[in-house]
């Protein structure tokens, strides 16, 4: 009989335990701040703006992506070992944006995104690519509609890598 009420005690510290490291270790959103539009373009070139409804009230934002280096004759950037990517959120006609991708120096890489639609959810959701010859971060961006703010998760990070091929079209 005291060997059951000790493996039933362990069982319980365990279980304590584990709902503690499952507390523990649970991504918390990464709310992301508004910050004054001029500002926080300043010194970099817009590359191309997309209207979406991401929050989904109904009425576009603008997605865009902006980066440090000059715009040739020909429409592409003189792009340099590496500059400063950002992308941004903003409402049409107004002056704060949301840092979806805050400014970034990004070696020998790219900054890109993409939107989709899950299910039947309201507005849409934002995967934001960072590739470097020695990285690869994905981070999905979504409108929170119970905190209305957007946040920004990291979903993949393996650390440090090696590009040995990449496709393109």
């Amino acid at each position: 009989m005291k060997k059951r009420k000790n493996v039933g005690l362990v069982a319980l510290i365990l279980l304590i335990l584990l709902v503690i490291y499952l507390f523990a270790t649970r991504q918390k959103p990464n709310f992301i701040e508004t910050s004054s539009f001029e500002e926080y373009v300043s010194g970099l070139t817009l590359c191309y703006e997309y209207y979406a409804d991401v929050d989904g009230d109904g009425a576009d934002e603008i997605i865009a992506p902006y980066i440090a280096a000059e715009r040739m004759d020909d429409g592409t950037f003189a792009l340099d070992d590496g500059q400063d990517w950002a992308i941004i959120i903003r409402k049409q006609n107004e002056r704060i944006c949301y840092p979806i991708f805050p400014k970034k120096y990004v070696q020998l890489g790219e900054v890109n995104f993409e939107t989709y639609q899950v299910g039947d959810e309201k507005g849409l959701r934002i995967l934001v690519h960072e590739s470097q010859t020695a990285g690869l971060v994905l981070y999905e961006i979504r409108f929170n509609q119970k905190k209305e703010k957007y946040e920004r998760n990291e979903i993949y990070n393996p650390g440090t890598i090696n590009y040995i091929m990449k496709s393109g079209w």
